[in-house]
């Protein structure tokens, strides 16, 4: 095509010309003579100026078309061929369509040139064709780029700071869970009353080490900006009582009278994040009661304006009948305002309980004050939402659950401090205890015995808690133990990704033993609604639910669905044997994998878990493989399952 090309200088003849041609937003440059121009003629020349050359640093019209014809296009669709293909194609739809802006760039081996254009159809003075205007842009996009790759960056860390900070929460906990846990244990072994008061304190040391963690974890993710919140509806009344009912014996130890007021207009239910509000409330209550003597302290809630759902919160906690120091008040005051609490530190229990307090307010969008007039004021101004009416349980909360004697529970913990733990406080209800070290191991078992309640931790090596739930949910069904999350995993977001994995209740470590039996009562619970369900279902529903196949199926369409599984079951077989014999053991992984979802899919559960228990010794790595006498078994079973499933199937319709 360039070879059809002839060249010619193109100089307009007047300035009218110029911005006739050009159009809105390149007349100015256009008149300096110094923006690039080319100008594509119908008769298959041509033209350039000066500026083009040089824009392109060619230093003849041959070197300016190879360029151009090197262009490589990021705009429209349209105009996307090579610069000087389908020209007919591009001057009838400028003509039609109108001037088309985008951008081009040239590799070259000095750096990409980036490139704004603007094509454009002009018949005028006797010219017809194509007008492209050029505008540097290659500074700009370097310097897009370089802002790119930085905000990438700054993402990548801040991923991994977080990552560091979860897998920090993580270890430290597990020691933690350890060392309360093992205080528990030894305070049932017929201690004198000095040493069971030995362990309280033992006991509320790693209660407050544990709110310690969870305040440095909360701080070092607000200061990367990688917090995240976790707004529900909740009980504001019964949350500012539970902070208030906290400190109500150390505030009468001191003599200091502790009340709470919460204004009519307050609704009961809000949405906003309530772990993270009770943390910034009962952090000031800890601080004002720091520096009571014998006053009277009040927590106050209140409503500053409402605009329908979304509410303006007014939460005070006013201390009066101490004289405080008017430096301190001053520096108090400061310290809210510059975010320096250096100077009232001795006030606060870990030292950083005010700036968390500073700092998860703003990341809230809120504002938090201190003022001094009458008596002494800290003020707390967040914003909410008002929140569904919800049901968190009767009011004897603190009663213990009771529950049925010889369940049978499965403990998966690769740490054997945890799973010694969790058997102790499992013994006391009676319970038939197995323990697993992984995931894989513990779907090997699930296979085999059938349990009500697995407790599930999440990281482990092998396979962890989300894919071994997500294993047991696909292969055992209705089946499936009740699975419980006990995990050191507490941060923003684990919890919700503990039930999207198909976990049923989470409760963290450290675990305490109030915790494990209310889990366990939902679990039993659970367990008795799905029994007492399945009871009253007639044998065809139950056959139905069984084999997973469509309530409008006929007794051909179960028979036709036979019939595609032991054909496409012979082949898998078959494909098996070779597999064996080429000593493939991926390939008999991955066939085991395939048989076992075609058994599930048509009902046969004892054979797809035979083909579990083959898939997971095939991972092992143990040299285990499928040979002639284990694949002539698997075939006795499907035979078996069949004759089973014919007969059940036939008797299942007549009844039902």
């Amino acid at each position: 095509m360039t070879d059809k090309i002839s060249t010619k200088m193109w100089l307009s003849s007047s300035s009218q010309e110029l911005e006739e041609s050009m159009g809105d937003g390149f007349e100015q440059s256009m008149l300096d003579g110094d923006y690039p121009q080319v100008l594509l003629a119908a008769n298959e020349s041509i033209a350039f100026n000066e500026a083009a050359l040089s824009l392109f640093s060619a230093t003849s019209s041959k070197e300016l078309i190879s360029n151009l014809d090197h262009l490589q296009w990021l705009g429209p669709v349209q105009l996307s061929s090579g610069f000087f293909e389908n020209y007919s194609d591009k001057l009838n739809r400028l003509k039609s369509h109108g001037a088309q802006e985008f951008e081009v760039y040239l590799p070259r081996t000095n750096g990409e040139l980036y490139l704004e254009t603007k094509f454009k159809y002009i018949n005028n003075s006797g010219v017809t064709g194509i007008l492209v205007c050029f505008h540097d842009v290659t500074m700009f996009r370097k310097l897009m780029m370089q802002q790119d790759e930085l905000l990438c960056r700054e993402r990548s860390e801040s991923y991994l700071k977080s990552q560091f900070i979860t897998n920090l929460s993580h270890e430290i906990r597990t020691p933690l869970n350890g060392v309360v846990g093992y205080t528990a244990i030894l305070a049932e072994t017929g201690l004198t009353q000095e040493q069971l008061n030995i362990l309280e304190g033992i006991d509320s040391s790693g209660s407050e080490l544990s709110n310690v963690i969870n305040d440095i974890l909360d701080f070092s993710l607000l200061n990367m900006g990688a917090i995240e919140f976790n707004f529900h509806s909740f009980d504001i009344h019964a949350q500012l009582e539970s902070c208030v009912g906290k400190y109500l014996q150390s505030a009468s130890d001191k003599g200091v009278n502790l009340d709470l007021d919460i204004h009519s207009d307050v609704p009961r239910f809000i949405k906003s994040d309530r772990e993270r509000l009770q943390k910034v409330v009962n952090n000031i209550l800890s601080f004002v009661l720091n520096i009571s003597k014998k006053g009277q302290i009040k927590l106050l809630l209140g409503v500053k304006g409402r605009h329908d759902e979304n509410l303006n919160l007014d939460i005070k906690v006013q201390e009066k009948g101490t004289v405080l120091d008017d430096s301190f008040l001053r520096d108090l005051s400061r310290s809210f305002s510059t975010g320096d609490f250096s100077k009232v530190k001795k006030f606060q229990g870990s030292g950083i309980d005010l700036p968390l307090c500073l700092s998860l307010v703003r990341a809230l969008d809120g504002q938090i004050n201190c003022s001094n007039s009458e008596f002494l004021t800290i003020s707390l101004k967040l914003k909410a939402k008002v929140g569904l009416h919800i049901i968190e349980g009767g009011k004897n909360t603190k009663s213990i659950p009771r529950i049925p004697k010889n369940l049978n529970i499965l403990v998966v913990d690769d740490k054997v401090v945890n799973s010694e733990i969790a058997r102790f406080h499992l013994d006391k209800v009676g319970a038939n205890i197995d323990l697993a070290e992984n995931g894989l191991e513990a779907l090997d078992m699930a296979a085999k015995k059938k349990y009500d309640i697995c407790f599930m931790d999440c990281q482990m090596p092998v396979m962890n808690g989300y894919e071994a739930t997500g294993k047991m949910l696909e292969i055992l069904g209705e089946d499936r133990p009740y699975i419980i999350a006990m995990t050191a995993n507490v941060m923003a977001g684990d919890r919700e990704k503990c039930f999207e994995a198909g976990m049923d209740d989470y409760i963290s470590k450290p675990i305490k033993n109030l915790a494990v039996l209310r889990s366990l009562e939902k679990g039993v619970a659970f367990k008795a609604k799905n029994t007492s369900t399945d009871a009253k279902k007639s044998p065809r529903e139950k056959l139905l639910k069984t084999q997973k196949l469509p309530q409008s199926s006929t007794i051909d369409r179960y028979l036709e669905e036979l019939k595609l599984f032991e054909s496409d079951y012979k082949l898998n077989v078959a494909r098996l044997e070779q597999a064996f014999k080429n000593n493939n053991v991926e390939d008999q992984v991955n066939i085991s994998s395939e048989l076992k979802s075609s058994c599930l899919k048509i009902g046969f559960e004892v054979l797809a878990k035979h083909f579990l228990q083959a898939e997971i010794l095939l991972k092992s790595g143990n040299g285990y493989q499928l040979d002639q006498d284990k694949i002539f078994f698997f075939n006795i079973v499907m035979e078996d399952e069949l004759a089973a499933y014919k007969k059940t199937l036939v008797k299942g319709l007549l009844v039902g």
